[in-house]
């Protein structure tokens, strides 16, 4: 039980008011109408931030903000870590802790002021220590890191469109890092659009280092820790960083990035060796355990791929329903990538199909499971989690074959995706619609099979029956035990399927 719980019960509503002097002066006169102004205070000791939020109240009776995010990570209970909720200006507060809402109602106008605090105090939690520290805020002593999702508010009024935050006070010794600029400094003022806030990464660390290279002519900047395993892991990226990542930009022939950070933070819990991550604007963010190896090298290259897939262009979902393009279909980019690097061989590449995506897949007792019907389960259990990544890598992998053997292998799935981004990826609205990916698609196989291979394979959940289904030349597929597994003959050279 937090503070806030302590103080006030666990009553889900409750009032403040708070009557200040007339006279007081704002030091935020340049708080513009269309922003939410945020100030940070951390002593770099304790767990709690202190927060200030200064905004417009645009003429209106009442505003409402809305915090944390409780979906990414499953964490139910976000809304506890925000404590000591304050306001000024003679207005009330009303806090619904059931519904994670503040409405502040103005008995006058102009600009206002929301004060709260979020105890960051780490939850070293084993059997949830990836979801817990990748999205949930985490302080200590000579840590912070926190992403967007539960830093920033949400609000009801639309008219807000843009977000700024500065540190106020800090531990001035400390490393910085911030994934809106990598040069920037904590007292240096960042804005976001409102609608991409829960995409920004703050991060301060005493152990905090970093490594810049020069990809592609675009500055690349790898964030690692000098705890744990931190140096192994920037010294082990190098060729990651080196050849993965021009040859995926090559691969969507895009290179309009004015910058691109990986963030590789070690997790405060002691686990056995895993890697979570998120793809970012301009990056990603991980948090793991133990030394770089094949697991997370995927995990890299699956988050990097994210930047297209994921960031750029997403298919739209009320709730998880399309996540096997967003998941399964970069999951089967970055593996494509690997090999193309030449990172993955024939082998590795095999290994990673049979093992880690047919076998779970079709021995998952929940694999039939539609997707409308994943996200309630996501977060709970690891058969429904996987779902959505192997069903979408199952059918790219499957598309991929059947584009080539439509073409006389003279096209390919990346032809598909590049027809896909160029015409709806790089537009501002980044979100797609099935409709999209069928219309694109049908460039190269019967629109009538596309519309009902995603109905039945992706939606309902039925299983791709590789017994009735012609891959092209040299690969071939055995059934064991009811698992398709995937070989490849030696008759054509392996890397040239994946150039």
């Amino acid at each position: 039980m937090n503070n806030f719980q302590q103080f006030f019960g666990r009553v889900g509503l409750f009032t403040i008011v708070a009557y200040l002097c007339s006279g007081i002066v704002y030091g935020q006169n340049d708080t513009n109408k269309n922003r939410l102004d945020y100030h940070f205070s951390w002593d770099g000791k304790s767990s709690i931030l202190k927060v200030e939020l200064f905004y417009h109240t645009h003429n209106a009776d009442s505003t409402v903000f809305v915090f944390g995010n409780p979906n990414p990570g499953g964490l139910t209970n976000i809304f506890d870590i925000l404590v000591n909720p304050g306001i000024d200006h003679g207005d009330s507060l009303s806090v619904n802790t059931s519904d994670r809402k503040l409405v502040v109602r103005h008995n006058t106008q102009g600009v206002k002021k929301l004060n709260y605090e979020i105890d960051g105090t780490p939850v070293l939690d084993p059997k949830r220590a990836r979801p817990n520290e990748a999205f949930r805020p985490s302080i200590a002593p000579g840590f912070f890191y926190s992403l967007g999702y539960n830093l920033f508010m949400d609000v009801a009024d639309s008219t807000f469109t843009d977000v700024t935050f500065v540190w106020d006070s800090w531990p001035e010794q400390m490393p910085y890092f911030v994934s809106l600029d990598p040069e920037a400094k904590p007292g240096h003022r960042q804005m976001v659009a409102h609608a991409e806030r829960n995409g920004v990464l703050i991060q301060m660390n005493q152990n905090l280092q970093r490594k810049k290279y020069d990809i592609n002519k675009i500055p690349t900047y790898l964030i690692t820790s000098k705890s744990g395993d931190g140096n192994d892991m920037q010294q082990g990226m190098d060729s990651l960083v080196a050849r993965f990542i021009p040859g995926i930009r090559e691969f969507w022939q895009d290179y309009d990035f004015k910058f691109y950070f990986l963030s590789m933070i070690p997790l405060l819990t002691e686990v056995p060796s895993t890697m979570t991550g998120i793809g970012l604007n301009n990056g990603f963010g991980t948090r793991y355990s133990g030394p770089l190896d094949t697991e997370k090298m995927v995990t890299i290259a699956h988050e990097i791929s994210h930047s297209w897939i994921g960031v750029r262009m997403g298919i739209k979902s009320k709730t998880m329903e399309n996540t096997w393009f967003s998941e399964g279909f970069n999951d089967y980019i970055a593996i494509y990538n690997l090999v193309r690097s030449g990172l993955f061989d024939q082998t590795a590449f095999l290994n990673y199909v049979n093992k880690e995506i047919l076998r779970p897949h079709y021995t998952n007792p929940e694999n039939k499971t539609p997707a409308d019907s994943i996200e309630m389960n996501f977060w709970k259990n690891k058969n429904f989690e996987k779902i959505p990544y192997h069903r979408g890598f199952i059918y790219a992998l499957y598309l991929d074959h059947q584009i080539r053997l439509a073409t006389n292998s003279k096209k390919g799935l990346r032809d598909f995706l590049l027809i896909l981004y160029n015409q709806n990826g790089k537009s501002k609205e980044k979100v797609l619609t099935v409709a999209d990916f069928i219309e694109a698609l049908s460039a190269f196989l019967p629109k009538e099979q596309i519309e009902l291979e995603v109905k039945n394979y992706m939606h309902d959940g039925q299983l791709l029956d590789f017994r009735k289904i012609k891959l092209i030349n040299s690969f071939l597929v055995n059934y064991d035990d009811q698992v398709p597994q995937i070989s490849f003959s030696g008759k054509s050279d392996f890397s040239s399927f994946y150039k």
